[in-house]
Parts: C-alpha cells; structure tokens; sequence
C-alpha cells in the first residue's frame, strides 16, 4: 500500500492483531486514512463553528456594554426622573434619617433598595450603608439561621431563609420588616465578630426569570391579598415593584446588596468565626462484654440511631475502647 508525503506528514499505518489500522496525529486508531481524514475534518469544523458562537456571543455582550438602548426600559426612565431628581433625592435622605430615629428605618431602607431597582439605578449598595435598625434585624436573621443548623455552601455562606427573619409570625412582627431589604440571601459570621452577605447576592425580582409566569403571578396576588386582609400596609407596598416588573420589566437587571457589616450593639450571642455554635456531644468507651444493644438501652435511644450516628458498618463488631457519640 502507497503511502504519500502527506499521510506519512499526519501520521502512519500500523498493525494490531493482525490486522493494518491507520495512525492519525491524535494518536487514535482509524480503519484507514479516509476515516481519520473525515475524523479531523469533523473535529476541526465543530471547533471553528465554538469559536465563531463564542466570537459572536462577545460581540453581542460588547455590543449590550456599549449601547445605552440595549437594556433601556422607558418604564425606568420615567420613574427615574420622578424618584431621582434632586428634590427627590433630598426628601428621601431626610426620610430616612427620620425614619431610623422613628424606628422606621428598616421601611426606609426596604423602599430605598425598591425605588433604586425600579428606577434602573445599578449601583452598588453596600450592606454597611443601612441603617442600624435594618443591620441589627439582618444580624439576628443570620444568627437565627445558624441556630436552626442552617449548612453553608462551598463558600462558607449559610442560606437565610424569611424563617429566619421572625421568631414569632414572619408577616405580623414587626421586627420581621428587613425581609423586605434583602429577602432570601446566602450570609455568614465574620471572624471578627461582625457580619457578610455573599458578594454575588442580589436585590431584583424573580418575574423575569421565572419559570411559571403565571404561577408567578398567581402567588403574587396571593400574597398582596394576604397583606390586605391583615392590613399590612408595608407587606402591600412591597409587592408594588414585583407588579411592575411583572407588567414592564423594570429592576430586572437587579442591583448588587452584598458586603460587610457591623451591628451597632454588642453580639453577646457570637462564638465562632462563620460557625454555629458548638454543640454538646456525649461519648461512651466500649468496654468488654459491651454489645450495641446494651449501650443503646442504657443511653435511651435505638440501636438504628446509634448505627447511623457512629456510621457502624457492621452492628455485630465493635472494639474494646471505641468512641461512640449519642
């Protein structure tokens, strides 16, 4: 068999098991050098067509970066002329320092975070910026959530979930209005004894990107409904800009809430860098002539129990001065 000067370039034949296979420059074993010929070219085609998506999906993005128009919604435009102007701005600030000396400042905040979202307004807010009632009640819902056993991501951050906002009802307590701020977030201790909310967390609405639209909607009226029947005038207020997004798409883009921040009192209830608060175990020996049996009897619980907790493979062998934690 004739071999030219450019399948000797890209690689050669060899035999295996008697039998002659063509040796391309991937290293692979073709029937012959048509099939690895047809192999690279596939190979190479669908690498060029990557390439041209990826080169076409940045040009977009850069295209999205540089024009103005492309993310313009004239909804947000038009509430940020009324909301932002310089009048606006001022009665807002007065707002709220009043408001944090009123014992409103959560409220204040909550609106803030609205009218900057639905105002197209992408600036960073960063956390240490609330006021010292929104900062003390986002504390407690993160000590709250490592209380209940709440399990951090690979970054450390626990997920604070509106449960964690209220020891007592969630949409009655008043303490409860910082949910409004941030909503659902991931957070955790820092080591220095104050607090961080991750970096990617966002303040935005879930309309856009929800998969169920009506079901969207659906638990949306539910909710205002359920503020009005209680005559929670602040839980109906708060809705107003999920409608918005809902009907016009404005705050869709989102704005990023993530940072440090400090409480202004004292934790007197931090242990731990990042970490729940230690809890007790209790260990017992093996002893001769123990079996699990009777160390389940005698410490109050099911065998099953101590089997799962001390990951026993075998309940039939355990050892003279094994620990095992109940």
């Amino acid at each position: 068999m004739s071999i030219d000067k450019k399948q000797k370039k890209m690689g050669a034949y060899v035999t295996r098991n008697g039998k002659q296979y063509y040796k391309a420059d991937d290293g692979k074993l073709y029937k012959d050098y048509s099939a690895a010929s047809k192999t690279a070219e596939s190979r190479q085609a669908a690498q060029v067509k990557a390439q041209q998506l990826l080169k076409s999906k940045t040009q977009q993005q850069k295209s999205t970066d540089w024009n103005p128009l492309a993310n313009f919604n004239p909804i947000e435009a038009g509430l940020g002329m009324i909301l932002n102007n310089p009048t606006a701005r001022a009665v807002r600030n007065v707002a709220r320092f009043a408001g944090d000396k009123l014992g409103q400042g959560t409220f204040v905040d909550a609106a803030e975070n609205a009218i900057r979202a639905v105002t197209g307004n992408r600036a960073q807010v960063k956390p240490s910026s609330y006021t010292s009632q929104t900062r003390e009640q986002l504390a407690t819902a993160i000590d709250n959530a490592y209380a209940r056993g709440a399990q951090p991501n690979a970054a450390g951050y626990i997920p604070i979930d509106y449960i964690d906002y209220s020891n007592k009802n969630l949409n009655t307590d008043k303490e409860a209005v910082s949910k409004y701020v941030t909503g659902r977030m991931y957070a955790k201790r820092s080591s220095d004894g104050g607090y961080e909310i991750s970096p990617d967390e966002r303040y935005d609405f879930n309309a856009a990107s929800a998969s169920n639209r009506n079901q969207y909607k659906e638990n949306l009226d539910k909710a205002f409904l359920d503020a009005q029947q209680r005559g929670d005038f602040k839980a109906m207020l708060a809705s107003t800009p999920d409608y918005l997004n809902y009907y016009t798409g404005v705050g869709s883009r989102g704005m990023n809430v993530g940072g440090k921040f400090n409480r202004d009192s004292v934790n007197q209830n931090f242990t731990s860098a990042a970490q729940p608060a230690p809890q007790q175990i209790n260990e017992y020996v093996v002893k001769s002539g123990d079996t699990l049996n009777q160390i389940a009897k005698q410490q109050g619980i099911s065998v099953q129990e101590l089997v799962k907790k001390n990951q026993i493979t075998n309940p039939n062998l355990i050892s003279i001065g094994q620990k095992l934690s109940f």
